[in-house]
């Protein structure tokens, strides 16, 4: 397996498998949702390691530098994220459409880890 292969897959199945969130809208029972959650959560932690592409393109002496802009945009996310939920839950009065639309951005992120971001190669300055 290519270094681009091993760190793509655990991000792209990851994201995937977090996009499972979505399934919370269709079933009623406590248990199914904990465990629908739990499956997403841990699918998402998995598939949040973008840092491993981010050390394996970036240019030797700015690993740190590009290694910070990517944690700084996942916080930027995490601070956001609860922030459209709660909006999107208060004008809606339901979790329905917050559900799909963190689903939806999962899929994008699969998309964009497995078509946009191609093989995974050093930038040499």
């Amino acid at each position: 397996m290519s270094i681009s292969a091993a760190r793509k897959t655990p991000l792209i199945i990851g994201t995937l498998l977090g996009a499972s969130i979505v399934l919370v809208n269709f079933v009623e029972s406590n248990e199914a949702v904990i465990a629908i959650l739990t499956i997403a959560f841990f699918a998402q932690g998995i598939g949040s390691m973008s840092w491993t592409a981010v050390a394996e393109i970036a240019p030797r002496q700015y690993v740190g530098l590009t290694s910070s802009i990517t944690s700084l945009a996942a916080n930027i996310a995490a601070i956001t994220t609860p922030l459209m939920i709660g909006y999107i839950t208060h004008h809606t009065g339901h979790f329905y459409w917050a559900l799909n639309l963190m689903g939806a951005m999962c899929l994008l992120g699969a998309f964009s880890y497995s078509v946009l971001l191609g093989k995974l190669s050093r930038i040499e300055l």
